[in-house]
This record gives structure tokens, C-alpha cells and sequence, in this order.
């Protein structure tokens, strides 16, 4: 009992240590955003790198933090582009302080319908099907490391998807993936293998290629995985047989990627992590509709 309370006044300290760190970083990409003076975006790589993401209503007051944070980078993208619906926004209306950064990188395109989630991989592949387009979320506060270290791990690695965060999935002998709570979140392996599940949450890389052509299936993504993109894109790095991998880092996650104070109001995490829409039910959905099991049961560590 002792020991059970010790743990969770630790995680309290925790909590309220990253709440001061995100409110101060805030501060902080507030000011840059407010005295930029050139642009965030460009570089001399020999390769087309993207930045994509896409928002909503509830999340767009505060998403000039996060585009701040991005066109902060050591490695500048060569384009931050930011998709929107205009059935979120018919008349195109956004706030001054997100408007304002396009003239420093931010690209911000508006699309009919709403994919959810789905429109930061599904138009960066159709519009820019020979780059790197690395996906990120927008309720973020991304260290101005985000996309050198998975840049030069792709180098690398070329035939290896790159992630900042990533599980280790864990199946039975079928190869069919257990519950969420037997695995090992955050504990995806440096090492390529198919096993490595990534998390938008800390950007994930893909290059050309990586992700079965099914990817923008948009009758096929809605029906199995409704707004449970990573579920899908893992399921389709997994068809198309790419590994993936997490890039090292000396300290934990969480100590580098904040949370925007008030984002998670209204969290896709928060869903799928629902007992009725959790991606539990979605992973067995996917994996019962496609030949995924095969191919972890083979083995999931490879030698790219």
C-alpha cells in the first residue's frame, strides 16, 4: 500500500513538473512566433523533407505554439504544411496568430470533406509522392531536435520507418495482437523490426514506399480503422513488410515532447483508449481483415 501511494505521488510530481515545463515553453514560442524574423523552413539535404499535420476546431487557437515549435527546427523542413477541412472551417476563418506564420513556412492548405486524423498522410503522399513526410500531432510542443535525429537515422537506415516513440507490440502464438495492456508502451526497440509500433505522438517518418499502396484507401481506413491512424499506418508498413525503429535518445520522451496546456480536452487518445472504440478493436479489426499475423508470426527483427 505504501509503496502503491509513493508511486503515484511521484507520478503527481511528475505531472506537475511537464505542466510548468509546457507552460513556459509556451511562453517562450509565444515570443518567437511574435519577433520571427525569418523562415523556418529549407535546407541544403539532397532530399524533399515534409512536415505534415492537420487540426480541428477545438485545437486551432492554440496550434501557432506547435507550428512555432516546428519552424524552430536545427534541420529545417523544406515545408510545414497544415491541412484542414473545410467542413471544419467553410469559411476559411484562423486565427491571426496561425495566419501570421505563413509568411515564415507555415503552408495551410484546405480540403473538401474530413478525413480526421487521416489528412496529414493521405494528401502529403498524393501531393508529394517523392518526399520524406514526416507526420506530427498538433496538441505538441515539438524540442527543436524533432527531425534531424530521424533524418539522419533514415539516412542511415533508408529502408527503415523512423519514430521518436514506439511500443513493442506483443502477440500470441498466432500472431495476433494482445491487448494494449500487455505491451510494452514506449518500449519500441532502436533495433529495425516489425514489431516496433510508432506513435504520431513523437513523429514518425516515412519515406517513399514505405506503406502499402492501401494506405489511402479511404472506404478501407474508415471501415476498419476510423480515425485510429496509427493503427492503420502500422498495419501497412506491416503489409508492405517495412520495419520500423526508434531513434535513441538520453532522455526520456516526455522530457522532450510537452503537451500544449489544455489540448487533451478533447483527445483522439482519450477515444481510442475507450472500452467501446479503444484500438484494441481496432487492431483486431485490421488484423482480421488482412494478413498481418503471418507476417509477425515469421518474426519481427530484421536486417535492412
Amino acid at each position: 500500500m505504501m509503496a502503491a501511494l509513493r508511486r503515484a505521488r511521484e507520478r503527481r510530481q511528475r505531472r506537475r513538473q511537464q505542466q510548468a515545463l509546457a507552460a513556459a515553453r509556451c511562453q517562450q514560442l509565444a515570443g518567437q512566433a511574435q519577433t520571427r524574423s525569418q523562415r523556418g523552413t529549407g535546407n541544403s539535404e539532397p532530399h524533399e523533407l515534409i512536415v505534415s499535420l492537420t487540426s480541428f476546431p477545438g485545437r486551432i487557437e492554440q496550434l501557432h505554439l506547435c507550428i512555432e515549435s516546428l519552424l524552430s527546427q536545427s534541420l529545417p523542413p523544406d515545408r510545414v504544411l497544415l491541412w484542414l477541412s473545410l467542413q471544419n472551417f467553410p469559411r476559411r476563418q484562423l486565427p491571426h496568430s496561425l495566419t501570421a506564420l505563413c509568411r515564415w513556412g507555415l503552408d495551410i492548405q484546405f480540403r473538401d470533406g474530413d478525413l480526421g486524423p487521416y489528412k496529414k498522410i493521405v494528401y502529403a503522399l498524393a501531393d508529394y509522392p517523392a518526399a520524406l513526410v514526416l507526420t506530427v500531432d498538433d496538441d505538441m510542443l515539438y524540442p527543436p531536435d524533432l527531425v534531424a535525429p530521424l533524418y539522419r537515422a533514415w539516412q542511415a537506415r533508408p529502408t527503415v520507418i523512423h519514430c521518436h516513440r514506439g511500443h513493442d507490440m506483443r502477440t500470441d502464438s498466432a500472431g495476433m495482437p494482445l491487448p494494449y495492456e500487455h505491451w510494452q508502451l514506449g518500449g519500441g526497440s532502436s533495433e529495425p523490426s516489425l514489431r516496433v509500433f510508432p506513435t504520431g505522438v513523437g513523429g514518425v517518418l516515412y519515406f517513399p514506399g514505405a506503406l502499402h499502396p492501401m494506405a489511402t484507401d479511404v472506404t478501407q481506413f474508415q471501415r476498419l480503422c476510423p480515425r485510429a491512424d496509427d493503427v492503420w499506418l502500422k498495419a501497412m508498413s506491416l503489409l508492405q513488410g517495412t520495419p520500423c525503429a526508434v531513434v535513441p535518445g538520453e532522455q526520456h520522451w516526455k522530457e522532450r515532447f510537452l503537451t500544449i496546456p489544455g489540448s487533451q480536452q478533447r483527445s483522439l487518445k482519450r477515444e481510442n483508449w475507450s472500452r467501446r472504440n479503444g484500438n484494441d478493436e481496432k487492431l483486431a479489426a485490421v488484423f482480421g481483415a488482412l494478413p498481418l499475423a503471418a507476417r509477425l508470426r515469421a518474426g519481427g527483427w530484421v536486417s535492412p
